[in-house]
């Protein structure tokens, strides 16, 4: 990325995120710097993202070159690192331990990175093998992929790719390829949160179990305050309980304008499991496998969960099991939810395009012509959990649709244009 683009990138991230512009700006240049220069200048960087961090002082920025960087990094203060892009500047764990830690306390901005191969180990606990936060962390426009939690030892391993104990905003960014391993408890392959997370126009994908026995929440496992919006949590594969997102008891999870499709776990596999608070709204939760248990949607077996404007279909076995509440617009393609508010519809096919690229920033399912969820939704407009209204869809298309002429909103997370 040239010189001009890069500042315009770590400019747009300072208007992103929540702290003041920076006070010092440090260089690191993989090919070209030396731990031994100043790091203050584009011509003397350092050669590590470490060495800068240990010149920095609370609230200067990192600019990080193109390059793939070798290193695990531990942040203990305000500090923002900005790379050149995900696909050009990568932080590498080499199966050590965490790519990046963050301690309790510090408030930290991570973009334009990608952060593969951390090994969350007998180091640190099995916790976090691309992120391990204590404090608040802002990511944007990164990957975070290839990463493992786990250890030989038999303690439990909790967030393959991230995990937050703090406060944690994920924006724009990919979750991918992540595993939890060895350890007999495994929590949240791609995601584990016991603090308060935000999840924004961003994919948990693709994540998996490495030999864990009792694995719970591949995509996600939440047990503390988790509100996803625009996003898609698709084709995680567990080994034990939950593919998509496990709600822990007392937990609340939001989930706004969202996929949930394609996920599978190899014995009790739900894509969603309930025990706390969850409330859904205006998404789509669709063709879940479950080789072994009853239900491949949605498992309430002890919470409240609630579900408006909302696309339950074509779930291995049933779609729901359990006690849902109906906040009303919902669709269910068998009769297993009981939905029985407004506008609802049960035993009816939504007919649906494949899970693809329909533009936005995640994979969604596309209603086809004569869809029954098309103008089905709540006339009154499609609206979230505190009764905001939801203006676009998951892919930030206007709801109701731009040509919309009866302009009423559709059920689920796809928003038609047309009529």
């Amino acid at each position: 990325m040239k010189p001009g683009r890069m500042l315009g990138r770590l400019l747009l991230f300072f208007v992103l995120i929540p702290s003041a512009f920076a006070i010092h700006v440090f260089y690191v240049d993989g090919v070209h710097g030396s731990d031994t220069n100043d790091c203050k200048s584009r011509r003397m960087a350092c050669k590590t993202i470490g060495h800068a961090i240990s010149l920095s002082s609370p609230h200067d920025s990192v600019l990080v070159a193109p390059g793939v960087y070798g290193e695990n990094l531990t942040v203990a203060i305000d500090l923002q690192i900005v790379g050149s892009s995900p696909r050009s500047t990568v932080i590498d764990g080499g199966a050590i331990t965490s790519v990046v830690t963050i301690a309790q306390g510090a408030r930290v901005s991570l973009a334009g990175l990608t952060l593969q191969n951390g090994e969350a180990g007998i180091e640190n606990f099995a916790f976090g093998g691309g992120i391990n936060n204590q404090g608040t962390a802002f990511v944007f426009d990164t990957v975070i992929r290839n990463n493992v939690a786990g250890d030989y030892i038999g303690d439990d391993a909790e967030g393959g790719g991230i995990r937050n104990q703090g406060d944690l905003t994920l924006d724009h960014s990919f979750v991918v390829q992540n595993a939890t391993a060895y350890s007999y408890f495994g929590y949240g392959a791609g995601v584990f949160n016991r603090g308060t997370m935000s999840i924004t126009d961003s994919s948990v994908s693709e994540n998996f179990d490495l030999s864990t026995p009792d694995l719970y929440g591949t995509g996600i496992y939440n047990s503390g305050t988790l509100v996803v919006n625009r996003s898609a949590i698709n084709r995680n594969q567990g080994a034990f309980d939950t593919a998509g997102i496990y709600n822990d008891c007392a937990a609340l999870a939001i989930i706004n304008n969202t996929t949930i499709s394609l996920n599978g776990a190899g014995y009790d596999g739900p894509a969603l499991t309930n025990c706390g608070t969850m409330k859904i709204n205006s998404s789509t939760i669709f063709g879940n496998l479950a080789e072994y248990s009853m239900v491949g949607g949605l498992f309430d077996y002890q919470g409240s969960i609630t579900l408006q404007n909302t696309i339950v279909a074509d779930n291995a076995k049933s779609n729901c099991r359990g006690t849902v509440v109906s906040g009303g617009y919902n669709l269910s393609s068998d009769a297993s939810c009981n939905f029985d508010g407004a506008g609802d519809l049960n035993n009816t096919e939504p007919k649906l395009g494949p899970l693809r690229n329909n533009g936005g920033f995640s994979a969604t399912l596309a209603e086809l012509p004569g869809s029954p969820t098309i103008d089905a939704g709540n006339p009154d407009g499609c609206i979230d959990a505190d009764g905001h209204r939801l203006k676009t869809d998951q892919r930030g298309f206007p709801r109701p649709g731009r040509f919309d002429h009866e302009h009423r909103c559709d059920i689920g997370a796809f928003e038609r244009q047309r009529d």
